[in-house]
This record gives C-alpha cells, sequence and structure tokens, in this order.
C-alpha cells in the first residue's frame, strides 16, 4: 500500500512509476495532487461513517470514495450528497480522465461476500459498469489515477502485487 502525508497543504506532483520483475520500467508519469483537506473533522455519520479513501475534483466538485461502498460528493458551498453505488466493496480509489470517472476496490463485496469487479467506470458519476477482466480477479486494488494518456491501478493479494493499465479506462492489461 502507498501512504503519502503532504508536508503541507498545496499542489505536489508525484510520480507513479511501475516496474517488472526484471526491473524494467512499464509506466513512469508525474501525476498532479492537492492536499486540500486540512483540519478535516469526523462528523459521524455525516456525511458517512465509514472511512474515505480517494476523492478527485472535476468541474468545481469533489467525488469521494471509501469502506463498504461509501460514495459521496462536496460542493462548492461544503454540501455533501450520497451517490447511490451499485455494491458494498471497499473502494480505495476514484481517477477521472476523458470525461471518464474509474474506482478501483477490493474484489469482494463486503456486505454480500461476493465476488466483484476491482475496477469500475461511469461518464457521468452516478451509472456504474463493473468491469470484470481476469487482470484483476481476486486482487484487492488500492488505487487508480490516469497519467501519460495511461490509467493505471495496483494492489496486492495473498499472493504478490498486481499493477494493471488500460488506454481507455474499459479494457485491462495486466503488467506486474
Amino acid at each position: 500500500a502507498f501512504t503519502w502525508t503532504p508536508a503541507a497543504i498545496g499542489s505536489y506532483s508525484l510520480v507513479v512509476r511501475g516496474i517488472t520483475a526484471t526491473g524494467e520500467s512499464v509506466v513512469s508519469a508525474a501525476y498532479p495532487a492537492r492536499a486540500a483537506f486540512a483540519r478535516w473533522n469526523w462528523r459521524n455519520p455525516s456525511p458517512v461513517g465509514n472511512d474515505l479513501a480517494g476523492a478527485v475534483r472535476v468541474d468545481g466538485k469533489w467525488w469521494i470514495v471509501g469502506r463498504t461502498g461509501a460514495f459521496v460528493t462536496l460542493d462548492a458551498e461544503g454540501k455533501f450528497d450520497r451517490v447511490d453505488f451499485p455494491t458494498t466493496q471497499h473502494l480505495t480509489g476514484i481517477a477521472y480522465a476523458n470525461g471518464r470517472f474509474t474506482v478501483s476496490a477490493a474484489y469482494r463485496d463486503a456486505a454480500a461476500g461476493e465476488d466483484i469487479s476491482p475496477i469500475l467506470t461511469s461518464t457521468d458519476g452516478y451509472a456504474w459498469t463493473p468491469l470484470l477482466t481476469a487482470t484483476g480477479d481476486n486482487f484487492n486494488l488500492n488505487f487508480v489515477t490516469y497519467a501519460a494518456d495511461k490509467w493505471l491501478a495496483g494492489g496486492l493479494s495473498g499472493t504478490g502485487g498486481i499493477l494493471v493499465t488500460s488506454p481507455d479506462g474499459l479494457v485491462w492489461s495486466r503488467q506486474v
């Protein structure tokens, strides 16, 4: 898992790099990041009673995901709205590029106990499609991002790690 604590509020450039077992670079790109939630105070159960794990800002609105399918938006006035998400999977990350949202998740639905895709996609943020592919089956994806004209998602399982890429957010190929 990747953990990053910024030194201060502001804009940052994170370098994401994937390498093969032989040390060959698969993807290397800078990803812009902002540390924006200074002095965030927990107000359980508002907006949700779950840990929040990822956020992306699109057209002035924050789209925020978290455990057991927690999904909310936060507008410029500070108003939270819940997004009706089709699963109770632990959502670990969210990214947006080229008119497409992509969410990374655990492969197993926390409440239903069913195996579900660890990658879901949407063009509007409300209607979601799980992408069931052999490249991500039985893996918990910990992040998703878009950099250097490529989608990138990665995570771990009990047997090792996984790194998948996609040119369009729809068709994914396992790299590691």
